[in-house]
């Protein structure tokens, strides 16, 4: 008796049922691997409850994850919350808040970071009003770059005292010495200081 042979829809109704199982559920696979605590695996969750790609909207879920991966070092996640807090929309605008994951990520060398950290300090928001730290941080993400921190510079120039400048050119190069040297010694990063100012405070534009 030759075998039976299934027919061309059967087949394919088959792989449908089957292909789940093989693969799993994305999303599943990825919130399993965020909570034994992968911080890429954090991040990509917290970006998709913030877009809703494959999973309902759902900020607080979105900033739970992003703030686990912040917390690891994840220099997008800190990125990610300092603008969050410094806009205010998904929660209550706290412009120290920003500062303070702003500042993990300068200190982890992202440029934008270092760039906003430039800002914040010309403008006193979250951290003191200092244009010496300002050029500092300026002057650092321009070294990468950053259109925007060129700017920063510009203006700073203009309202500085050149030996104010000078300090913050100092302070910039002494920085910079002083990340090459714990790369040297593979030692940790330092925890860098977060000034924490009440309420209200202005933001930079």
């Amino acid at each position: 008796m030759p075998p039976m042979k299934a027919s061309p829809p059967l087949l394919l109704a088959l792989v449908f049922l089957v292909a789940p199982l093989a693969h799993g559920d994305p999303i599943s696979d990825l919130a399993a691997r965020a909570a034994q605590g992968d911080a890429a695996a954090q991040m990509e969750l917290a970006e998709r409850y913030f877009k809703g790609e494959g999973v309902r909207t759902d900020m607080e879920e979105a900033l739970n994850w992003y703030s686990k991966a912040a917390e690891q070092g994840n220099g997008d996640a800190q990125m990610k919350l300092g603008g969050i807090y410094i806009a205010g929309k998904v929660v209550r605008k706290n412009s120290a808040e920003a500062a303070k994951w702003f500042m993990l990520a300068a200190d982890g060398g992202n440029a934008a970071a270092q760039c906003q950290m430039g800002r914040m300090h010309m403008a006193g928001a979250g951290v003191a009003k200092d244009d010496v730290e300002a050029y500092k941080w300026a002057s650092l993400a321009a070294a990468q770059n950053d259109k925007t921190a060129k700017t920063v510079l510009a203006v700073l120039v203009k309202r500085m005292k050149p030996d104010e400048i000078a300090l913050g050119q100092n302070q910039s190069r002494d920085y910079q010495e002083l990340k090459k040297a714990e790369k040297t010694l593979g030692l940790p990063p330092e925890d860098p200081p977060v000034t924490v100012e009440p309420l209200p405070l202005i933001a930079p534009e």
